[in-house]
């Protein structure tokens, strides 16, 4: 089992653990939302604390009208619940990392945040630019649409 701390998304990464279970991969991330809570992502699906006993962790999908389940023991996956009723959110989460990444460079750096804003989203337009990549930022909001939590990320800097 490997153990490191990353950020992505708008989650802080509390640890990552890759474990081979039944001779199949397994990666569990567990992230820090920005309110504090704890979430668990899992090929593509996140998932909420639903309650903890002992070492045990009961996750729930964290959409509402989503049934599916994972329970951990000491943050191990040791069972997988009912299944989901959507698809996973590859894209969705890749894009929160990319808002995080934003955030971050307001927070730290100087720069004008409209400026840091192009540059990120410059970033997607590589050479492997593909259909997936193209609808991912569709999927990012626009400047003014985000410009207010940009500038309150900048404003913990430059109070």
């Amino acid at each position: 089992m490997q153990l490191l701390s990353i950020q992505i998304g708008i989650f802080y990464v509390v640890s990552f653990c890759s474990l081979s279970i039944a001779g199949a991969q397994v990666q569990v991330k567990y992230v820090q939302t920005k309110r504090g809570h704890q979430s668990l992502v899992h090929n593509g699906y996140r998932y909420n604390v639903k309650f903890r006993r002992n070492d045990r962790t009961y996750w729930k999908c964290h959409l509402k009208t989503c049934s599916a389940t994972v329970n951990t023991h000491n943050g191990i996956i040791v069972k997988f619940g009912h299944l989901y009723n959507h698809q996973p959110e590859h894209e969705q989460l890749k894009v929160n990392e990319i808002l995080e990444s934003i955030k971050k460079r307001c927070r730290e750096e100087v720069v004008p945040v409209p400026t840091i804003y192009e540059e990120e989203v410059s970033k997607l337009r590589t050479p492997e630019w593909d259909d997936d990549m193209h609808h991912m930022e569709e999927q990012l909001p626009t400047f003014h649409s985000c410009k207010t939590s940009l500038y309150h990320q900048r404003s913990k800097l430059l109070p």
